[in-house]
């Protein structure tokens, strides 16, 4: 579950600074391949998990500002 939060600071009339936090993979789940469908009983990959998905698999998180004027 990717995540973000961001708030806005203003100063003035037209100046105004903005924070945000960014989370990615935010609760650090393994996201598992599904099996295969034909997969037997007699199959010796039979209960076995496959791999994981590729991309993101550990938890990131990604702080910014950004100043307008």
């Amino acid at each position: 579950m990717d995540f973000s939060v961001n708030k806005d600071f203003h100063f003035g009339e037209r100046a105004r600074v903005e924070f945000r936090t960014e989370f990615y993979n935010l609760f650090n789940r393994y996201n598992i391949e599904p099996g295969s469908v034909d997969r037997g009983i007699r199959s010796v990959n039979f209960g076995k998990v496959g791999g994981g998905i590729q991309g993101l698999t550990t938890r990131v998180i990604q702080l910014g500002a950004k100043f307008y004027f």
